[in-house]
């Protein structure tokens, strides 16, 4: 409705080529957690995200407060990109001693809750797109049984974008929509 000319696209860039990618002109813009991105890419937090456990609302562990020994116990449905490796959860974890089991890797979360709606796996998601993503109706949201540190979301520029305006104002209309977006408040 802001600009009906303007074309979108969403794709999916591996995190080593985002700063290639930004560099070339290939993409305007990249939305990934905190990583190190080098001196010619900008970047700013748009919300900090709390991690939740979903399940489907009859697996047996929905029906009271999920324990840690619960959550190591239970397989896992991990989302990434990546095609190996830990996810951003499981190096908080390995941090505090803990190792989860994964029953399933994706790379989309709409996946993963079907996959999770369907079976006893859990996957674990941030706040935010539990609230938007899980209906009560079909998932049970749990608190991480111990406290990780939250997933800072960033949006990333190219520096010689920056003082564009039509890319000064692309950026500000994203950060704005996310900002809403993250505190699950409607627009």
């Amino acid at each position: 409705r802001v600009a009906p000319g303007i074309d979108l696209q969403s794709v999916m860039v591996p995190r080593r080529e985002m700063a290639q990618e930004l560099a070339a002109g290939r993409l305007d813009l990249a939305l990934d957690v905190q990583i190190p991105a080098g001196a010619d890419i900008e970047q700013a937090k748009v919300v900090d995200a709390t991690l939740m456990v979903l399940m489907r609302r009859d697996n047996p562990l929905a029906a009271g407060d999920l324990d840690m020994a619960q959550y190591l116990a239970a397989r896992h449905v991990l989302v990434s990109s990546r095609r190996r490796g830990p996810g951003l959860e499981d190096f908080g974890l390995a941090q505090l001693g803990y190792r989860r089991e994964l029953g399933l890797r994706c790379q989309h979360w709409q996946a993963a809750l079907e996959v999770v709606a369907s079976s006893d796996l859990l996957v674990t998601v941030p706040d935010m797109l539990a609230q938007r993503l899980a209906p009560p109706d079909r998932f049970a949201v749990r608190p991480m049984p111990v406290p990780l540190p939250s997933m800072g979301l960033h949006l990333y520029w190219h520096r010689d974008q920056s003082g564009d305006e039509g890319h000064r104002w692309l950026r500000e209309q994203f950060l704005q929509r996310l900002q809403v977006a993250g505190t699950g408040k409607e627009e």
